[in-house]
């Protein structure tokens, strides 16, 4: 977080994903990230360019308000033109990495339409955990979910979660913890890069809005940059896909899985004695 004239912004050092990979896949970043680092220099250089109108504007005493007013306006303007192109680009990428997420990085594999055996076990997995006791078929679940199991957790995830004894609501939480013991760094990626779509949509507009503060009398101007935090329906896919992924994701914190499996910290000396 930095102080950019009168407007407070998060800045992103989208640079370092320059000519590298997602985590785990041969999935280029750069052609997605690129519109992230290109807005956000796009922003910053067109914030400084009316800022100083703005400063121009407002020390000049031969204006009359109205003068003052309409050359703020003139200078946010251009603002406005400089940076709106770019957000539509930001919601896409947003879209593209749920895309790539959603699509490739899997808990399991497919089974070959031709593999008669695999789909024969598959239903003979399927209705071993059907079976089970309640506790047992829990406890089999906590341990598919700690990357035990593994050919009975593919077994469950490539079926309807009711044949397996489960609800949705456990199977989509098993395949998320598939997700992150197969693909740990990737998800961590796409984390920090759901968080650089929302803040530098907000960035956006924060800087926007301060320019509305530095101008004269332009205040009705907000209403220009009201929608430009939106990060769209790509983005909301993005985070929902994570959600059930127990890793600690930054802006996500530890899940309460990982809080109820912490170990219990160790007394010290002192309170043992006591």
């Amino acid at each position: 977080m930095q102080k950019v004239g009168s407007a407070t912004v998060f800045l992103h050092d989208f640079k370092k994903y320059h000519s590298e990979n997602l985590p785990g896949t041969a999935w280029a970043l750069w052609p997605n990230v690129g519109p992230l680092q290109r807005l956000q220099d796009a922003m910053l250089d067109q914030y400084s360019k009316a800022s100083a109108k703005m400063e121009a504007i407002r020390e000049n005493a031969d204006l009359t308000r109205e003068a003052k007013t309409r050359r703020s306006a003139a200078a946010f303007d251009d603002y406005v033109m400089a940076v709106k192109d770019g957000i539509p680009t930001i919601r896409e990428t947003a879209g593209n990495l749920y895309t790539y997420a959603s699509q490739k990085l899997l808990p399991f594999l497919a089974l070959p339409p031709a593999d008669a055996v695999g789909a024969s076990l598959d239903a003979e997995c399927r209705a071993f955990t059907s079976d089970l006791p309640n506790n047992e078929r829990m406890n089999l679940l906590m341990q598919m979910r700690q990357g035990q199991e593994t050919r009975i957790a593919a077994a469950v995830l490539r079926g309807p979660a009711r044949i397996s004894g489960y609800t949705d609501e456990q199977t989509v939480k098993l395949g998320g913890a598939g997700i992150a013991i197969a693909y740990p760094g990737a998800v961590v990626t796409l984390g920090l890069l759901a968080i650089g779509v929302r803040e530098t949509l907000m960035n956006a507009r924060s800087l926007a809005l301060g320019l509305i503060t530095d101008g004269v009398g332009i205040d009705n101007k907000a209403a220009d940059v009201e929608k430009w935090v939106d990060p769209g329906e790509g983005y909301a896919n993005l985070v929902g896909w994570l959600d059930p992924i127990p890793l600690e994701l930054p802006g996500k914190g530890p899940t309460a899985e990982m809080l109820k499996n912490q170990p219990a910290p160790v007394a010290d000396e002192d309170d043992a004695a006591a």
